[in-house]
């Protein structure tokens, strides 16, 4: 099979500290960014990996979900796909004077 199988200990459950509690993935600007303007514009997660399949033809859908989850990263070009879809850019910021 071309699948490899799971390593034993290596889930895709959620994170949890000693008390049970699920722990926060780390903060992303590009995954909030893209959250945000999901929600501004109503489009769906499943819509935004339909979109962004035309700039990244390889992008999986799972992959799409577990990186605005938190739980995966994704390379540069599958970034630049997301963004593309829902029109973002990323941009320097003015230095402060």
């Amino acid at each position: 099979s071309e699948i490899p199988e799971r390593q034993p200990g290596r889930t895709s459950r959620a994170r949890r500290s000693p008390a049970d509690r699920r722990i926060a993935p780390p903060r992303s600007a590009i995954r909030d960014a893209i959250l945000r303007e999901l929600g501004r514009r109503q489009i769906t997660r499943y819509e935004l990996w339909k979109r962004a399949r035309a700039y990244g033809r390889t992008l999986s859908e799972s992959a799409v979900y577990e990186f605005l989850r938190g739980d995966r990263q994704i390379g540069l070009e599958y970034v630049e796909a997301l963004l593309a879809a829902v029109g973002l850019e990323v941009r320097r910021r003015p230095e402060a004077a």
